[in-house]
């Protein structure tokens, strides 16, 4: 089982695509196409993210796909997220 997650919310490629970067508070979220800025998910905390991107217009066939949480073994400091932010 992997350690984190990053969400990739567009594009051709995980890698290549966009990716969830940070949380701006409770109203809004920025994207990055850099895989070291992406923001990384504990499993435990995917529903908490699941439930924001759903509030802030992610679509269910999106949020429900097997590709939009990949699976990453390392997360490099300050891309953990808190759930305190969201």
């Amino acid at each position: 089982m992997a350690k984190y997650y990053y969400i990739w919310i567009e594009g051709l490629s995980p890698k290549r695509g966009e990716k969830v970067h940070c949380i701006l508070g409770k109203y809004d979220y920025d994207i990055t196409t850099s895989m070291s800025d992406a923001m990384r998910v504990k499993p435990e905390h995917i529903h908490i993210m699941k439930d924001y991107l759903k509030r802030h217009g992610v679509a269910d066939w999106v949020l429900e796909s097997h590709e939009t949480f990949v699976p990453i073994n390392y997360a490099p400091t300050g891309t953990v997220f808190n759930p305190d932010t969201a």
